[in-house]
């Protein structure tokens, strides 16, 4: 992304082709579903879905703001489903990567907000 400030903003401290806070220059999401079916029924399915996000600043002056890492999240879910219920088996965040998803500097304290952790679990769900 190529989001970038076309003048001077004097009252943010920010020049003319500086890059705009939170936004990497390069992102993208992926995702792929694969179904087959397990009976005349019963549809099994498999679905991993993938995100990259750039280094970024939370800043349009880079030196008075936090330098957030670039990340890569992926998840994954296997299960059955019909047209009354799902089963599946889920992890999230499959590399259980600590990315700093916002940041601020408030008092010279900085204070992030991070990823959750790996989470394996199982989602029963009824469709009416």
């Amino acid at each position: 992304t190529d989001a970038t400030l076309a003048e001077d903003v004097q009252n943010l401290y920010a020049v003319d082709g500086a890059r705009v806070p939170y936004t990497p220059e390069f992102a993208m999401s992926v995702a792929v579903d694969y179904v087959h079916p397990i009976s005349s029924s019963v549809d099994g399915y498999l679905r991993f879905d993938f995100q990259h996000v750039g280094d970024r600043n939370t800043e349009f002056n880079q030196e008075l703001g936090v330098d957030m890492p670039s990340y890569q999240i992926g998840n994954i879910h296997i299960g059955i489903q019909s047209d009354n219920w799902e089963v599946a088996l889920f992890m999230k965040n499959i590399w259980d990567e600590r990315a700093i998803l916002s940041a601020d500097n408030a008092l010279g304290v900085n204070n992030w907000v991070i990823e959750r952790p790996r989470t394996i679990g199982l989602t029963v769900r009824t469709h009416s």
